[in-house]
Parts: C-alpha cells; sequence; structure tokens
C-alpha cells in the first residue's frame, strides 16, 4: 500500500475512478445482454426493495468508517501538537536548571527539534521512525535527570520538567503508533463486498434506457470509490498528500531563533 501514499492523491483519486466505474459499467454491460430489460423489469419492485435496504446498511457502514478514520486523523494532529509543546514548554523550562545544565538540555532539546523536522518526520511517510531522534529523547531525559534539587525552587522544577519529558515520551509513543495502525483487513474485505453488493444490484433494473441505467451504475460507483480514496488518504495520518505537516515544529524552531538551526548531525 505504500505505493498509494507516493502517489499524487488527484492521480490516486483518477485511478480509483477509472478502476472502480470500469469494471462496474463493463459487469454492467455483461448483465444485460445475459437478461434483457423485459426479463429484468418484471422484478423491479422486488429488487428496489432489497436493493434500499442493502444500500442504506451500506452507507452507515461506509459513514462510520469515514467518521472513524477522521477522529484518528484529528487525533493524531492533537498529539503531535501535545508532543511539540511539551517540548517547547521543557526549553522554556531549562531557564530554572542551573547554567552548565541549562545550556546542555536546551541544546539537546534544540537538536531533538531539529531532527524532528529533518529526519524523522520525512521517515514517517514511509511507515519508520527515527533511530537519532529516539536517542536524542533519551539524552533529554537523562539532562532531567542529572538535576539534583538543593532548593524547593528547584524541586518544583524538576517536578514539572519529568511531567513535560513523560508527556512527550507518552505523545510520541502514540505518534508512531498512529503512523502504522490502519483500518482492519477485515473492514476492508466488508468494505470491498458491501460496495459489490450494492454496485451489483444497480444492474437488476429492468431500465428501457439502458445508457441512462448505465450511467446511474457509475455514478453510484464513482461516489463508492471517492469514499475509499478518503479513507486511503486519511487512514495514515503521517503519510501521502493529505499528511499532517511539521508546522508546529518548524515554527517553534523559528520562534526559539537561529541557534536552533546549527548542524545536529556532527556527533
Amino acid at each position: 500500500m505504500q505505493w498509494v501514499y507516493n502517489t499524487s492523491t488527484p492521480l490516486f483519486t483518477l485511478l480509483m475512478l477509472f478502476i472502480m466505474v470500469g469494471l462496474s459499467c463493463g459487469a454492467h454491460v455483461v448483465v444485460r445482454r445475459i437478461a434483457p430489460h423485459e426479463v429484468l423489469k418484471r422484478h423491479n419492485d422486488v429488487a428496489g426493495f432489497v436493493s434500499s435496504l442493502v444500500g442504506v446498511i451500506y452507507a452507515v457502514l461506509l459513514a462510520f468508517v469515514v467518521i472513524v478514520v477522521w477522529q484518528e486523523f484529528d487525533n493524531a494532529t492533537t498529539v503531535a501538537q501535545q508532543e511539540a509543546s511539551a517540548v517547547g514548554d521543557l526549553y522554556h523550562l531549562a531557564y530554572g536548571f542551573p547554567a552548565p545544565l541549562q545550556s546542555k538540555l536546551q541544546h539537546h532539546l534544540a537538536n531533538y527539534i531539529n531532527l524532528m523536522i529533518d529526519d524523522e518526520w520525512p521517515l514517517m511517510q514511509y511507515g519508520l521512525s527515527s533511530a537519532k531522534t529516539e536517542r536524542m529523547g533519551h539524552l533529554i531525559l537523562h539532562d532531567v535527570m542529572d538535576l539534583k534539587p538543593q532548593t524547593p525552587a528547584q524541586s518544583a522544577v524538576y517536578s514539572t520538567a519529568l511531567q513535560m519529558v513523560q508527556t512527550f515520551f507518552d505523545a510520541r509513543r502514540q505518534r508512531l503508533s498512529e503512523n502504522v495502525t490502519s483500518v482492519p483487513h477485515i473492514l476492508w474485505f466488508t468494505l470491498v463486498l458491501g460496495a459489490i453488493f450494492t454496485i451489483g444490484f444497480t444492474f437488476f433494473f429492468g431500465m428501457e434506457n439502458g445508457h441512462l441505467q448505465l450511467a446511474m451504475t457509475g455514478i453510484i460507483a464513482a461516489m463508492i470509490a471517492m469514499m475509499f480514496v478518503l479513507i486511503i488518504e486519511l487512514d495514515f495520518p503521517f503519510r501521502g498528500a493529505t499528511r499532517i505537516s511539521p508546522g508546529v515544529w518548524i515554527q517553534m524552531r523559528h520562534n526559539m531563533g537561529t541557534g536552533l538551526t546549527e548542524d545536529v548531525y556532527r556527533s
């Protein structure tokens, strides 16, 4: 499926439309040759009732899946923002650390931000993660753990810093999990089978105007194809043309100043 996310959305949409509309209309033509409309129209009442029932059930299922993947996409956006906010807050909180440790922690946080933008985010397009970014996160944890509070103020800073580290580690794990968790195969099987049944029932109406009926079949197939494209594009929130951008990280680097643009790959 990775090729899907390496293809532009318009091109993939056209491909899906071509396949689904082409197969549906082709199958419809075959059915009409086997069973003329004079034969089919005798059963229009029964076929109409069953087709409506199947269509409603399938529409509910399709809407449910679209809503779920959209909620997951929205949740992934929130998680990415939480991770970035925790890192940014910890950068500012580091001013409450002793001078040597402050500089070290802020340097590692700056490197983490750079690695998120330049290393991990491009890798997530392929469902991967950055080992460099993971190691930098552990260095940040070690920096916080190195603080030995001597005053009540330092104790408060230490406690808050630990909470922020936990927040961004939890958000990081959830973000990476979101990027490898997809719609279950059994659900895709049900969606495809439901599409076959829903489109297939349009073949068994006996309309005298065969071209009009064929156009109706093509429209239904096109609508289902576009819903499939929507589900696929939203399924992995950090892949494809509609993926979540690292904009919040880029903005953070910009706000923190030019000190964050150093080469983090030297060591």
